[in-house]
């Protein structure tokens, strides 16, 4: 027995709790921490972008316009990227700003867009290249038309210059090693040569077309960076839906279609994702992680080095809109070494309602899902979080942190059956007679019945921007819920559950399970 009360009063009550629990309770080993944050101008960079010195003004309302449809990307450790999106006025903006993390607080900074600037737009991605040269974008639309416009923003000198310098890069434009963009005083020489992925090596698992190619106009896609610096896409809509897959190599710049397998190695048909958009797609193992406390250059070099068969990496799609106005909620995995679909068999009876409009992000082993509709017109828009485990492929609903009010311990809850859909709800009404059935010396710790601390789950939204932190948080901006556009930022922090709030959960859960 140890010496902490608590852990005593749990070793102890084990034994008699555990036969009475239901088969498959899962026992939270972590749990997701939110936190509004405060949103303020930086105190460098208010007023007129094009004044100098004392001509320059602090603006105390300097911070972007409440938008959705727009892309943040983290550029730099607590530096994000954010660029377009449609305004409450319904203007497709093509601004471009810079928002600095602080513990409770982000600082917004507008930069001045030059060079080729994309014209405004929503439904368009972006992405960090995998060795810190820049941000890629691709795609989007103004309700007009489609785009399949490809841009490289050049960002490593925007505090001297205050610039976003776009460059856009053409389908027929000239070979690779002409391709030289500015950044403030330096260039880019792009090699002359194309990073051969394993996957691409092995010719009887994956078929690339010889002929080089370019992805059709759309918006709502996905891409997502592999691993050797390229990036994988994936489904849109233009005309129609998509379910293509496109390669995009990132040091050529150069796109190339890829045939995915329809069959086994056996022989079998396989199922394919149908065409879709409004999806979340996430590689993992995340290529760009630097969770385990590398800087962003090693993790940059490894990424680059180490191919996706080594690591054994797969593209997650969850959800979208496929050929009705409702969402979907099926899990599907690519393996990017053999480039095979296969529908994710999920463990458990816990999944998320169908969306779309929704985020993934990758934090540690689990994709983190927020937010998203399930239809159009008056479609239900959930501030729900759920967190798929990629070790044990089970999802698991992370529930709001109670009322100021009550029991200050944000609750990860998992439901067991269909009749307990609503458990969320109810357990989000617990208050302190919920802990008269618990020992003395546990309902007396003071880590159970304690003050709680400001955070809650952001309001339900769709078409919402996030960005994983190098620092394992997700940034969350903006967004709209069908009748209100929002311009807030919320942080979501993915923390590891204490011995007590472990026990809690367990002791409480079984005594719901046994009522």
């Amino acid at each position: 027995m140890g010496t902490d009360p608590v852990e005593d009063v749990v070793e102890g009550t084990f034994s008699l709790l555990a036969p009475r629990v239901r088969q498959g309770m899962i026992i939270p080993s972590s749990r997701l921490h939110c936190r509004r944050l405060n949103c303020s101008p930086h105190a460098e960079c208010h007023g007129d972008r094009h004044a100098t010195g004392s001509d320059r003004m602090d603006v105390e309302s300097h911070c972007p316009v409440a938008r959705y449809g727009h892309s943040l990307t983290e550029i730099q450790q607590d530096v994000l990227f954010l660029f377009g999106g449609v305004s409450q006025a319904k203007e497709y903006l093509n601004d471009a700003w810079i928002l600095r993390l602080y513990d409770a607080e982000i600082k917004f900074f507008q930069l001045e867009v030059v060079g080729d600037v994309p014209c405004g737009r929503f439904g368009h991605s972006a992405h960090r290249m995998l060795d810190g040269r820049g941000v890629i974008i691709f795609g989007g639309s103004n309700n007009r038309e489609a785009f399949n416009d490809l841009y490289v923003t050049s960002l490593s000198q925007w505090t001297k210059t205050h610039q976003a310098v776009f460059q856009r890069v053409d389908m027929h434009s000239p070979p690779p090693n002409s391709i030289r963009p500015v950044v403030g005083s330096s260039t880019w020489n792009f090699p002359t040569t194309t990073t051969t992925t394993a996957a691409a090596a092995a010719a009887n698992t994956t078929r690339v077309t010889s002929s080089l190619g370019w992805p059709s106009p759309r918006r709502s896609h996905t891409l997502v960076p592999m691993a050797e610096g390229k990036a994988i896409l994936f489904g849109g809509h233009g005309v129609v839906s998509f379910n293509d897959v496109w390669v995009l190599d990132e040091n050529a710049l150069q796109w190339k279609c890829v045939e995915t397998r329809r069959t086994d190695l056996q022989g079998f048909l396989m199922e394919i994702p149908a065409p879709r958009y409004c999806h979340s797609a996430v590689v993992y193992p995340d290529p760009t992680s630097s969770a385990d406390g590398r800087s962003d250059a090693t993790v940059s070099r490894v990424a680059t080095s180490t191919t996706d068969a080594e690591m054994g990496r797969s593209l997650y799609v969850f959800g979208g809109v496929l050929f009705s106005p409702v969402g979907d909620n099926t899990l599907w995995e690519l393996n990017l070494s053999k480039f095979v679909w296969r529908r994710v068999k999920v463990w458990g009876s816990v999944v998320p309602p169908p969306r779309f409009g929704h985020t993934a992000c990758v934090l540690s082993h689990y994709m983190v899902v927020f937010g998203g509709t399930d239809k159009f017109q008056s479609g239900n828009t959930p501030g729900d979080c759920f967190m798929y485990n990629f070790c044990s492929c089970e999802w698991s609903l992370l529930s709001r942190d109670f009322p100021d009010n009550l029991i200050g311990i944000p609750v990860l809850s998992v439901q067991t059956s269909e009749d307990e859909t609503l458990e969320t709800e109810r357990t989000s009404q617990l208050n302190y007679t919920a802990l008269s059935h618990l020992p003395v010396a546990l309902r007396g710790c003071q880590s159970l019945v304690a003050k709680r601390t400001p955070s809650f789950m952001p309001p339900g939204r769709r078409s919402h921007a996030a960005a994983r932190s190098s620092r394992r948080k997700i940034i969350i901006f903006g967004g709209w819920d069908g009748n209100r556009i929002d311009g807030d930022c919320f942080q979501l922090i993915l923390a590891p559950s204490t011995l007590r709030e472990w026990s809690y959960d367990f002791l409480v859960g079984a005594r719901r399970r046994r009522g």
